[in-house]
């Protein structure tokens, strides 16, 4: 049952990381898009 646990933790810290990363990412490419929509309709 430990060793379940501590794979678990092993993975949560492996995938948290990648998961950080892709958000800022994620967050610009929305960004462009609104803008985009924007630019698009002549706002």
């Amino acid at each position: 049952m430990m060793k379940i646990a501590t794979a678990i933790a092993a993975l949560a810290l492996v995938s948290a990381p990648s998961l950080v990363m892709a958000a800022p990412g994620s967050c610009e490419r929305v960004k462009s898009d609104i803008e985009q929509r924007i630019i698009n309709n002549g706002v």
